[in-house]
């Protein structure tokens, strides 16, 4: 983020180097001191479902009328200092928000967007509102594979064109990929309750989680993969609704109300690495029905969000990081999150609450993610490394630690693997190192 961001300035990491090659490390621990009052209260008057992060622009959507003291009809706008309507707003629930070319799309159940008839999806252009399709019903989810835009939800048509839950645009045409059914295919007589919760794109891939049996004539239930072709099963489905996706380079995560994926018992929460289903450290510990309701990704970690409290061997509430071998709180949480958003440095939360980390926020809050600086010696070089995903951090130096007169190292970061590394020298003057949020 940009100097203009939430909060500026703050040290992640500090190190004290000799010529002796002695050296003190003082890191970050994730805990409530991670949490930002920057929203604080009064924050939404309502729930918050869906946050979209464009550049500097936060857009947070949901069925609140107001935020920050700001009029603002289910969707508004935080450039880093203040609240903003978009224009007149939407006048239903927005369930969804999703960054496409230069514009944000909103999904929900609504009717109307600025006063203009648009039913379920609706374009924001940073001025005025336009209609590229209307449903006959409401839209849970978008995705977008940089070229097409995908829509999922509880639909049969949409600007008349018939599309069963789940449907594409190229940005001229709407076009049906299949159709997303909770009964076999050609049955007339049977009533259908299969809804579309969570899109996903990995390349040209499409990965489609709900409630339903069928993908296309293929039996896929609840998860399916659309490969722009053809649909497929994957690992033998899952035997609850699927209501979150995201990938990492680790595998596919889903989030739901699921105890079981495949052959493999996992409550809530799964990977899928390709070949086989994994439950991840026992999965979430609460009985709560919806009980994860928003997964994110930020480079090796995987962040998760819904109403539980316990996860795994940890109590977590409301939101928890898996670091690839275990689960970890975020300080003392929130009580409720259903919709999380990163910029590899931060990670918005957003839900129904009225506190984060212990301090007050309502439905909308901000928690640093650590970067911790770390240091290994071959000879005289030091490597200086930290997570890649801190792009937005700048490595200083200073001899006196309680200097004001910090510089930055002059050497650019180099990205090796999942880390972004420095390379120094380790004999000269005392030295003492920081990251800093630019």
């Amino acid at each position: 983020m940009s100097a203009r961001r939430l909060p500026s300035q703050s040290v992640v990491g500090m190190f004290l180097l000799l010529c002796m090659a002695r050296w003190m490390v003082s890191g970050a621990i994730p805990g409530d001191e991670n949490w930002d009052n920057t929203f604080g209260v009064p924050g939404a008057d309502s729930t918050v479902e869906a946050i979209g992060v464009i550049g500097p622009r936060l857009y947070l959507g949901g069925s609140f009328q107001s935020i920050g003291g700001t009029a603002a009809s289910n969707i508004a706008m935080w450039n880093g200092t203040r609240w903003s309507s978009l224009d007149s707003g939407v006048d239903g629930t927005v369930l969804d928000l999703l960054p496409f070319g230069s514009s944000v799309f909103v999904a929900g159940a609504f009717s109307t967007a600025g006063g203009l008839s648009s039913r379920g999806l609706a374009r924001w252009d940073g001025a005025t509102w336009s209609t590229p399709g209307s449903v006959d019903g409401w839209i849970h989810t978008l995705a977008s594979d940089g070229t097409n835009l995908f829509i999922g939800g509880q639909f049969t048509a949409i600007n008349g064109l018939r599309a069963l839950r789940i449907a594409q645009w190229n940005g001229i045409n709407w076009h049906a990929i299949g159709s997303i059914t909770n009964h076999a295919p050609g049955c007339s007589h049977c009533s259908d309750d299969g809804a579309v919760f969570s899109l996903a794109t990995r390349g040209q891939e499409l990965f489609v989680g709900g409630r339903f049996v069928y993908a296309g004539t293929v039996f896929a239930t609840n998860l399916a993969k659309w490969d722009g072709t053809n649909w497929s099963s994957v690992g033998g489905g899952v035997n609850g609704p699927v209501r979150a996706i995201t990938h990492n380079r680790n595998g596919l995560f889903i989030g739901g109300d699921f105890s079981r994926v495949g052959a493999v018992t996992a409550k809530k929460v799964a990977k899928w690495d390709g070949t086989n289903w994994f439950s991840l450290d026992g999965g979430v510990g609460d009985a709560y029905p919806f009980s994860v309701l928003a997964v994110v990704s930020n480079g090796e970690d995987i962040y998760l969000g819904g109403g539980f409290s316990k996860i795994g061997g940890a109590l977590a509430s409301g939101v928890a990081k898996w670091n690839g071998q275990a689960w970890e709180a975020l300080g003392s949480g929130v009580s409720g999150a259903g919709a999380l958003a990163t910029t590899g440095s931060e990670l918005f939360v957003a839900g129904d609450f009225h506190f984060s980390g212990g301090k007050p926020a309502t439905n909308i809050a901000l928690w640093h993610i650590p970067h911790p600086l770390k240091v290994e010696r071959s000879g005289d070089q030091l490597r200086l490394s930290w997570p890649g995903t801190g792009t937005n951090f700048a490595l200083e130096a200073c001899s006196i630690l309680d200097s004001s007169n910090w510089a930055s190292v002059p050497q650019a970061p180099v990205a090796a693997g999942s880390e972004l590394t420095v390379t120094n020298e380790v004999c000269g003057p005392t030295r003492f190192y920081r990251l800093r949020r630019r």
